[in-house]
């Protein structure tokens, strides 16, 4: 200072003061200020605590959020638009903030900052209100390896500015190398629409020609624009903190605990070692019951690639040195198309316009821009690329690169100085990837057509998904309490008064009322009978009897997905797509494909069929079984196509079969795929909730019961050879029986006989009590009459097809399945057992539907006295 002074031929009096500058009387008394704030954010040390008597500690920390609120009252600017904890008061933001309120107007001020103060996402708030109130005439840019101050390891920056409102941005900005030697310097200028639109930060490692790159992105969406509470949003955030990680993990488990060191580029590598402990009481949060892209929060600016990124599979858990994100309907094709987009050049040149630190943190991820996810085709094609690219296909990343730079409708010029910005990437690869970019030319010819790529949910190295869908859904302290007081067989008769649920007091009212029995309600299975009907509510306890058989062994939880799934006959090997709310509707809708199988071997001929208002395929996979061959499936629920095509057949259109484009496509499709001289079926069930007894609505008013004309209109168009249209049994007592009348009308569109079958899926080896009909409009010269004989029942009995047999029972179903805990996945979980079953034979894949049925018949899995009344 004094040889400065001296330089200047100034003549200064130094008048020396202690005293905290912070909570100084800001007048504006100053013309000129230099200072060197602290740089550290305010909040308590662990490791000082750590050293203090628990008296001690609590009157630091006391002191200390005191002296926070002090700071909050007299400097409002620098406190950032949300604290964790209670804590986020950068003292370096006050200390700007506290220099810019000493000075008077036309006053000059020479600071040092962290740079990250210019493009941080919790700063622009402050950023906002200081450009108006000064103006930047000089940046100096200094990267960390400068090392301005030797215990410093961050970029900072030394700036002038002087108070005056309402002036130009326009500071000379000069960037400094590692040697502090001067590589770059030009003037930055913003208009105030465009300080806006970068939200208020400034890129002091950029150059003009890169910073103009951001500004023409700005209109795209951003990744935070991509969440919402809408069901198919993106939801971003972290899960477990890693604090003292030991006392809740061990060496083996089945729930791998992932760091953030675990994660590289589009891989899991195989050093994670580290599993929650089976003695954890830890709640798994709801996220690890998605497949999730995840990204490592620590990434120094040092490395090639700052942005490391992969894709996780649902049942295990991470921690906060990761990030995670996830679409809330389990959409695994835009996952992997914005992984894709996250790992890009593009991507991760905005991202480090917006880091100050070695941290990539989850709010400057969110404003990172990114090509919409509407258009259907790229995203198609960017998730098979990455899919590739995950498969370790070589080239595949630079033409997934070259792709993504495409669809941020990048020009070749701003390609090649995004690959100048990314100095350090192996020449080769830069080359590879400019030469995809001009043999794509904008047309991407290369790329995957859509729906050829193949999707699948992303897996762990060494840790397989041996029983999808094995997912139990958690349960309240109140669940829990009622689950427990549920013995195998009862229900919200044996939950005592001292539970506290005002549902069950109300089920008590009406029952004393005389208004039903709610037998099923807040039910537990019993483990030598058949299931009740799996009903889309699965998930809950209350809606129906829905809790684990297995008491003894404390599964006091619901029926798991899978569990769900194998009542309804579903092989263990049906994956369902989507969220756990659109996988219970899947389940919980289906026809049970074991009972399709029956019917349809009672058909004479084997054909083809149309399934309309498919859901998962629960009926068209019985018929697949019978050697039916499917040729198009209809339903207007997307993740409910997908279920279907990965499991039973690709050609499926997604949309309302009420659109007239919709029905034309099914038209077109049939048109192409029939063959004459072989029998055509039209199967499917329109959506009963308008019919079932469990509605209250059961009128034509409800506009479900409308949607059978959909069938008939199709129906009508192809003419068929006939069809079966399933539905609730509520249809038959519809309006005392009018509108079931009035369908059977309307349905009367073929010269055939429409005759209706009541079959119970218990009846027919099925191991669950449901009730369904069937209006079966099959040729006369079939000749199929009746239903196919049951077997089977809760009682054997002497019928006039021969004496049933014990119906299946929820045991012998699912006794070789692992235990949960509720909230649990047990997906990479291995079977208890060999099948001990025949109906495990078949969900395993061991037996055939036909073996299966063959086994019962001969009295294989019937108890030695059932086989002896047999």
């Amino acid at each position: 200072m004094s040889a400065t002074v001296q330089r200047l031929g100034l003549r200064v009096e130094i008048v020396a003061e202690a005293g905290d500058t912070f909570l100084r009387d800001a007048s504006g008394e100053y013309d000129l200020l230099l200072t060197n704030p602290p740089w550290e954010a305010l909040k308590p040390d662990r490791r000082e605590v750590e050293l203090l008597s628990p008296e001690e500690g609590a009157g630091y920390v006391s002191a200390l959020r005191e002296y926070d609120t002090r700071l909050a009252r007299l400097l409002p600017q620098s406190q950032p638009e949300k604290k964790f904890s209670g804590w986020g008061t950068n003292l370096s933001r006050c200390g700007l903030e506290i220099s810019l309120r000493l000075l008077r107007s036309g006053g000059w001020c020479g600071i040092i900052l962290p740079s990250s103060l210019f493009n941080d996402q919790v700063s622009a708030r402050f950023r906002r209100w200081f450009f108006h109130e000064a103006a930047i005439r000089r940046l100096l840019a200094y990267p960390a390896e400068a090392r301005l101050f030797t215990s410093v390891d961050q970029t900072c920056a030394a700036v002038i500015f002087e108070r005056t409102s309402d002036a130009e941005f326009a500071p000379l900005l000069s960037r400094f190398d590692a040697h502090r030697r001067l590589i770059g310097e030009g003037r930055l200028e913003f208009s105030r629409p465009e300080l806006e639109r970068l939200g208020y930060a400034i890129p002091l490692d950029l150059s003009a020609d890169e910073t103009s790159l951001l500004l023409r992105l700005s209109p795209l969406p951003r990744m935070n624009d991509l969440c919402s509470d809408e069901p198919d949003a993106l939801w971003l955030g972290r899960e477990w903190d890693e604090t003292g990680y030991q006392r809740f993990t061990a060496a083996t488990g089945t729930v791998p605990f992932i760091k953030g060191r675990t994660v590289s580029r589009y891989a899991v590598l195989h050093s994670f070692g580290e599993f929650v402990s089976d003695s954890s009481s830890r709640a798994m949060p709801v996220s690890t019951a998605h497949a999730r892209l995840t990204w490592r929060d620590v990434s120094r600016r040092s490395q090639v690639r700052r942005m490391i990124a992969t894709l996780l599979p649902a049942g295990c858990v991470t921690g906060n040195s990761l990030h995670v994100g996830y679409f809330k309907d389990g959409d695994a094709e835009k996952l992997h198309a914005l992984l894709g987009i996250m790992n890009s050049l593009p991507f991760e040149f905005q991202l480090r316009s917006k880091l100050g630190t070695g941290h990539v943190s989850l709010g400057s991820v969110r404003e990172v821009r990114v090509p919409s996810l509407d258009n259907e085709q790229m995203v198609s094609a960017l998730a098979g690329l990455t899919q590739r690219v995950m498969s370790g296909e070589a080239g595949a990343e630079a033409a997934l690169e070259a792709a993504v730079a495409r669809a941020f409708n990048l020009s070749r010029e701003e390609f090649v100085m995004l690959l100048s910005h990314f100095d350090r990437l192996e020449q080769d690869f830069r080359t590879e990837m400019l030469v995809a970019f001009d043999s794509s030319n904008g047309t991407q010819e290369e790329l995957p057509e859509k729906g050829k790529c193949d999707i699948r949910q992303p897996a762990l190295r060494g840790l397989e998904v041996k029983i999808p869908n094995h997912y139990s859904a958690k349960l309240s302290k109140l669940d829990l309490d009622v689950a427990v007081a549920v013995q195998p067989g009862g229900n919200w008769k044996s939950i005592p008064h001292e539970v506290p649920s005002k549902r069950i007091e109300q089920i008590r009212v009406s029952f004393a009322a005389g208004e039903g029995s709610r037998s099923t309600y807040y039910g537990r299975l019993h483990p030598s009978r058949p299931a009740y009907t799996i009903n889309t509510y699965f998930n809950r306890p209350g809606n129906g009897c829905h809790l684990h058989y297995d008491y003894a062994g404390g599964q006091h939880r619901v029926l798991s997905e899978r569990e769900a799934a194998r009542i309804q006959s579903f092989p263990d090997s049906f994956v369902f797509s989507g969220a756990h709310l659109s996988v219970q509707k899947q389940i919980g809708n289906a026809v049970p494909p074991l009972l399709a199988f029956q019917i349809a071997r009672t058909l004479p001929v084997k054909g083809q069929y149309v399934d309309l208002f498919s859901g998962a395929g629960g009926l068209s996979l019985g018929f697949r079984w019978a050697g039916w061959e499917p040729i198009v499936a209809n339903d207007i629920e997307k993740n409910f196509i997908e279920t279907y095509s990965r499991n039973i057949h690709p050609e499926a259109v997604t949309g309302d079969i009420r659109e007239p484009h919709v029905f034309r496509r099914l038209l077109e499709i049939i048109a192409r795929e029939r063959r004459d001289g072989v029998p055509l079926l039209v199967i499917g069930g329109p959506p009963c909730q308008g019919f079932s007894t469990a509605g209250n609505r059961r009128s034509l008013g409800d506009e479900r019961n409308h949607l059978f004309k959909e069938f008939k209109s199709l129906v009508e168009a192809i003419h068929p050879d006939g069809f079966i249209f399933e539905n609730v049994t509520g249809l038959l007592s519809m309006d005392g029986g009018a509108v079931f009348d009035l369908i059977r009308r309307e349905l009367q569109i073929l010269d055939n006989p429409l005759i209706p079958w009541v079959l119970k899926a218990e009846e027919y080896a099925v191991p669950q009590r449901r009730t369904r009909l069937f209006l079966t409009n099959l040729p006369k010269q079939w000749d199929v009459i009746t239903p196919p004989e049951p077997f089977t029942g809760m009682e054997p009995q002497d019928t006039l097809f021969g004496r049933t047999l014990r119906a299946i029972s929820v045991q012998d179903a699912l006794g070789d399945l692992p235990p949960l805990r509720p909230g649990e996945d047990g997906s990479f979980k291995d079977y208890l057992c060999e099948p001990r079953h025949p109906y495990q034979a078949l969900m395993r894949g061991r037996i055939d539907a036909g073996e299966y049925l063959a086994a019962i018949r001969s009295g294989a899995g019937q108890s030695k006295a059932d086989s002896a009344r047999t």
